[in-house]
């Protein structure tokens, strides 16, 4: 509740009445109803009550106002904490690549990925996408879904950033920052290595677009060579 009473005497102003007040966006969204000429001061006086129920649906109105401001920050800007080059336009998601817990066949793996951060219980919960589990393509669409799910997305907003995921050069970038600042955000360097899995998806699509060119050129060879063999059977039976 937002909605402030002032008594007679409270406020060295004079003022006398309801106080609406609520604070978003960085600016202070305030209204004052003044009920000092409206006689007694209690709900007993119906222009009392009048006064105090235009304060009441104001204060919704600027709290519909705020929530509105809220979840269109929340799904069009990065988190004002994230760390940089970790935002893909919007709040609790996040590009990253980290050393893998476990060692693979006695080496070290760095893990890119997208991660999902939300708050269940009072706790703060992540799950990670990582492109060794999934596709690119794949792992973005599984984060957004979750992404959706637990912040209560509208289904609008998860289709726009469905058609809109981040490019897989960003992960270059993000390596290349990691690397020039990997005394205060990771302790090894990144090899290019890491970006394998990132680009796996990309890799086998061009490898089939190429087969299918071949198979095309072969097909279109085949048709070739059987258009030359019907024009020389016309052209010899002719003679």
């Amino acid at each position: 509740m937002s909605v402030s009473y002032y008594g007679p005497g409270d406020l060295s102003s004079g003022f006398v009445g309801f106080r609406v007040h609520v604070n978003f966006g960085g600016k202070p969204r305030q209204h004052w109803y003044s009920t000092k000429k409206v006689g007694e001061q209690s709900d007993s006086n119906p222009y009392f009550r009048m006064d105090n129920l235009r304060a009441q649906v104001k204060d919704a109105e600027l709290l519909a106002e705020s929530a509105l401001y809220q979840y269109t920050v929340f799904t069009t800007q990065n988190h004002p904490t994230a760390n940089p080059y970790r935002g893909v336009g919007v709040h609790a998601l996040t590009m990253d690549i980290k050393e893998a817990s476990k060692r693979y066949r006695g080496k070290e793996r760095w893990e890119p990925m997208f991660n999902v951060w939300w708050s269940e219980n009072g706790k703060r919960r992540h799950r990670a996408f990582t492109f060794y589990n999934y596709l690119y393509s794949e792992a973005w669409r599984e984060a957004v879904l979750l992404w959706g799910n637990v912040h209560e997305i509208l289904q609008k907003d998860i289709d726009r950033l469905l058609e809109n995921p981040p490019s897989p050069e960003r992960f270059k970038e993000l390596r290349r920052h990691l690397n020039e600042n990997h005394d205060s955000e990771v302790h090894e360097l990144i090899p290019v290595s890491a970006l394998s899995p990132v680009f796996r998806e990309t890799r086998e699509n061009l490898a089939r677009e190429s087969a299918n060119t071949a198979h095309q050129v072969d097909a279109g060879v085949a048709v070739a060579h059987q258009d030359i063999a019907a024009w020389f059977e016309r052209e010899t039976g002719a003679q």
